[in-house]
């Protein structure tokens, strides 16, 4: 660097909200892998990022898990393939940045 001093104006908060979807074949499956991510959840995940390098900030970000569902789809009988699928709604309280000036 030059010397010239960098600065950024303040960050804005923002939530971005996701999906994760899951599908398997047998219910008991799924549970098997719902079982291991809820539990992490409680009410919220934090996760430290190191977001601004150049600046050397550390933020924690929380996860939230807003909510979860299921259905099973299959037509036919009971033998026949059918499919278990879950949705998992997450927020994410994350933030927004301006650009780096000299």
């Amino acid at each position: 660097m030059d010397g010239t001093p960098n600065y950024m104006y303040n960050r804005i908060p923002y939530n971005f909200a996701f999906n994760l979807y899951l599908a398997t074949r047998k219910f008991e499956d799924s549970l098997k892998i719902i079982e291991q991510v809820i539990p992490f959840f409680t009410p919220e995940l934090n996760i430290t990022i190191r977001d601004k390098e150049d600046f050397g900030l550390k933020t924690d970000i929380p996860v939230v898990l807003n909510n979860t569902s299921f259905t099973i789809d299959w037509q036919g009988s009971f033998e026949t393939r059918r499919t278990v699928q879950w949705d998992l709604s997450f927020t994410a309280k994350g933030y927004l940045y301006s650009n780096v000036r000299e």
